[in-house]
């Protein structure tokens, strides 16, 4: 099992992983909110493994490129995480 830190440094460079698409501007929003305004990455605690880090992030990513028209990234991060 993951500690605290571990997950957070994982979340860190999963978001700032590049694959070259669309994702990649969507895992700068999702790091800027968590990273850049200092909001605490909580839903790390419920998550045991990297495997499930990278499954809910690729969800709100998913979840963006679905519903961006209707509802914002703060609004999808708050709902899925």
């Amino acid at each position: 099992m993951l500690s605290y830190e571990q997950k957070v440094a994982f979340l860190e460079n999963y978001l700032l992983t590049k694959n070259d698409s669309y994702s990649d501007s969507i895992k700068e929003d999702i790091y800027f909110y968590f990273f850049e305004r200092e909001v605490s990455p909580d839903f790390l605690n419920q998550l045991n493994s990297e495997k499930e880090i990278e499954q809910k992030i690729d969800l709100v990513v998913s979840k963006t490129i679905l519903h961006e028209h209707e509802d914002g990234l703060e609004d999808i991060i708050q709902h899925y995480l």
